[in-house]
């Protein structure tokens, strides 16, 4: 993913933001002629052919901490940073991006990241990595002291927030809940429809999870970065899955003992929830229920005779 650094008006950039209704704080930086130019002379210099491409990378090297590293790089020394991590010395970057992540509206974005990145995003950050969010990196400078003196002189709000925190019901934990619900009740059923529609849900779900399987593999391996490696979400979500769904009637003696290791394996995961080395989103726990209790039914139903 290679990204580019592009200079535009400020104007266009305000009336982007005034558009999409997101908010501009403006800070007025302390710093005396020869470092402004030079800081000048550095964001130019940035933005030549040879030097505008980067590779990005979720939080190690984004748009907010090349930012960050203009003004490190060209203040060197003089500029020190106090403590903006809520808890010094534990606060991961998964927890950073779940605070703003906590509304309903929100809620799919949460669990989008928390499936497709990582053990990497459950790393303590120091002070300067804590700075890969925008809001950090303004608290951060808030902070600075160059030679002594507060970095920041003043602080103006251009454009309020006025993102509307509309809620929704729809969220992960009530998708799940009713699918895991609406299986349960049809196999309680035992008319032809019931039992039909049983097996039409268990393709459809094998099939879809083990794609997404599939999906978090392929990241793993493909992307440059490390930010979906070391992914346990493929504990629950087995590529295999994708070839199951298509033979899940077949009474075969190896389709047996792959069902009953599949009721075995998300069994522990769920007993061992907690001691994961990733932190997993919590409406996981109903889809490894949905993959537990259907697998089970599928392995009773082959070894009936």
């Amino acid at each position: 993913m290679m990204y580019s650094v592009t200079p535009y008006a400020f104007n266009d950039f305000m009336e982007e933001y005034k558009y999409f209704k997101r908010s501009v704080t403006e800070q007025v930086l302390n710093l005396d002629c020869n470092t402004k130019t030079q800081l000048q002379k550095a964001l130019w210099k940035n933005t030549e052919e040879q030097n505008k491409y980067y590779p990005y990378h979720f939080y190690a090297d984004n748009c907010t901490t090349r930012a960050r590293d203009m003004l490190i790089n060209n203040l060197h020394s003089s500029l020190q940073f106090k403590n903006i991590r809520p808890q010094p010395g534990s606060t991961t970057y998964r927890q950073l991006i779940h605070s703003y992540m906590n509304s309903s509206t929100q809620a799919w974005n949460r669990f989008g990241i928390d499936v497709l990145l990582g053990n990497h995003l459950d790393e303590p950050m120091d002070n300067k990595q804590a700075m890969f969010l925008p809001d950090y990196l303004l608290k951060g400078l808030d902070s600075a002291l160059l030679l002594k003196y507060p970095l920041v002189k003043e602080k103006l709000i251009l454009l309020p927030d006025e993102q509307p925190d509309n809620k929704t019901f729809f969220t992960p934990i009530f998708l799940f809940s009713f699918l895991l619900v609406f299986m349960i009740a049809l196999s309680f059923m035992k008319n032809p429809m019931a039992q039909k529609t049983s097996l039409i849900l268990d393709n459809l779900f094998f099939l879809v999870t083990g794609l997404l399987g599939l999906l978090m593999l392929t990241l793993w391996v493909a992307r440059v970065d490390s930010v979906c490696r070391n992914n346990y979400n493929l504990l629950w979500a087995l590529p295999s899955h994708s070839v199951m769904a298509f033979v899940i009637t077949r009474k075969k003696q190896w389709i047996k003992y792959y069902w009953l290791f599949t009721v075995i394996l998300n069994t522990l995961l769920l007993v061992s929830w907690k001691w994961l080395p990733q932190e997993m989103n919590n409406s996981l726990l109903l889809v490894i229920a949905i993959l537990l209790f259907r697998s089970l039914a599928r392995y009773r139903k082959l070894n009936k005779p």
